[in-house]
């Protein structure tokens, strides 16, 4: 549907949302962020649209928690197949 519970559509990813993306994604799937919505909760949550960069065919979505507070480290939730390209 496009979106992460009551959050926006997935828009373009932005050069701050790649970063986050890339400092905290460390699986060994390789990802690559197409697109990102995000959810204003207790943080804010990122749910990335990523193709394999094995096989841009595979689509995978991957969502990121950012907590509120510079000390507290974001973190992946959730990674699973995307198939609603």
């Amino acid at each position: 549907d496009g979106q992460v519970h009551n959050a926006v559509l997935h828009e373009e990813v932005t050069e701050e949302e790649s970063q986050l993306f890339y400092d905290t994604y460390n699986d060994e799937l390789k990802l690559k962020p197409i697109k990102v919505a995000t959810q204003v909760v207790a943080g804010m949550n990122y749910s990335f649209i990523c193709e394999c960069v094995d096989n841009a065919e595979e689509h995978f979505k991957v969502v990121i928690y950012k907590p509120i507070g510079a000390t507290k480290k974001p973190s992946v939730t959730s990674v699973e197949p995307f198939f609603e390209f």
